[in-house]
């Protein structure tokens, strides 16, 4: 019997689409992406018991600092395409920041204190967004 997939929709945060992810030096041979959502995706997630995130933007004394950012984490061990919205493979090798995606993935069996996983299969890109310039030592 053949899993049904899910789809969400986002701005990419963090992502290692093309590299397993590392976890304090040590790889996690999971390949991954985080998505900022909008809050009827994030009610969507949830009412299938996927846990949702929320972050607290601060400015630099702490304090809060614009909207929180609903975010979700998708991953997977396994190969996947990454395709551009026509359906064609992806030709780049990175993802920038704020990038708008799709994502397809399944659900796994629910866990009581981590909510219900969801296994990424697919991640369609729909906009690339423009790359953020780069801070070196020598700029300050």
């Amino acid at each position: 019997m053949a899993k049904d997939f899910l789809v969400a929709e986002g701005e990419s945060i963090f992502q290692n689409l093309w590299e397993t992810d590392t976890y304090m030096g040590r790889p996690t041979d999971y390949y991954n992406i985080t998505l900022s959502l909008s809050k009827e995706a994030a009610k969507e997630l949830e009412s299938a018991k996927v846990k949702v995130k929320t972050y607290q933007p601060t400015d630099d004394s702490g304090n809060p600092n614009g909207d929180p950012i609903l975010q979700r984490k998708f991953q997977t061990r396994y190969s996947f395409p990454i395709l551009n919205e026509d359906n064609s493979e992806f030709s780049g090798t990175d993802l920038p920041r704020g990038s708008k995606v799709r994502v397809k993935f399944t659900l796994g069996k629910e866990n009581p204190e981590h909510g219900v996983p969801t296994y990424l299969s697919a991640v369609k890109i729909l906009e690339v967004a423009e790359e953020e310039e780069s801070v070196t030592a020598t700029d300050f």
